[in-house]
């Protein structure tokens, strides 16, 4: 592949190849950059598959069956993101801020162990349920690309907003607040 990739680049010019796999680059990462902003985003607008996890402390949740008649914000991590901690310690602020007028709050560790888990969240006091799912069943299921993602879904079940990446407050505030 290396020699073959050298010989094409020794045909048309070092620049001409440089600029081909640009272009080429760019027809993969645009139309994801513009789904971000438009408005149908993979996955919203449809209900999640319905799946059985645990949280730290062994309780089960069955998604999207407990979360029925509540807004719902879902925030897919892992042990290995390293802004997910802090990402955790907003959602547990949103989900007291708003525990009362009916949102719930869920972090699901993909791939991730109890053990891990534990560790991982250890001294952020998160009083919202950590979610395990060691097989990643979650991520297929689901459709989650990358971490953090976080699914934000409507009192029906229905997700409604799809947060790509890393989450701030306002966004959030805004999300939640138009499902109110």
């Amino acid at each position: 592949m290396e020699t073959f990739i050298k010989d094409r680049a020794a045909l048309i010019g070092r620049r001409d190849f440089l600029k081909m796999g640009m272009i080429a680059g760019l027809g993969i990462v645009i139309p994801e950059v513009l789904s971000c902003n438009a408005k149908e985003v993979s996955g919203v607008g449809r209900m999640l598959s319905r799946v059985v996890l645990s949280d730290l402390k062994e309780n089960m949740v069955v998604i999207p069956t407990d979360l029925a008649g509540k807004i719902a914000v879902i925030h897919f991590w892992a042990s290995w993101c390293p802004t997910c901690r802090d990402e955790m310690m907003l959602l547990d602020a949103m989900g007291r801020k708003y525990r009362d007028k009916g949102v719930l709050t869920y972090s699901i560790g993909i791939g991730e162990k109890r053990k891990k888990a534990v560790s991982y969240i250890e001294n952020l006091h998160i009083t919202y349920p950590i979610l395990l799912d060691p097989g990643s069943i979650t991520q297929k299921q689901f459709g989650i690309a990358g971490i953090p993602t976080y699914y934000i879904l409507d009192r029906g079940g229905i997700i409604r907003y799809k947060i790509l990446g890393k989450a701030d407050k306002d966004g959030l505030d805004k999300m939640i607040g138009a499902l109110l």
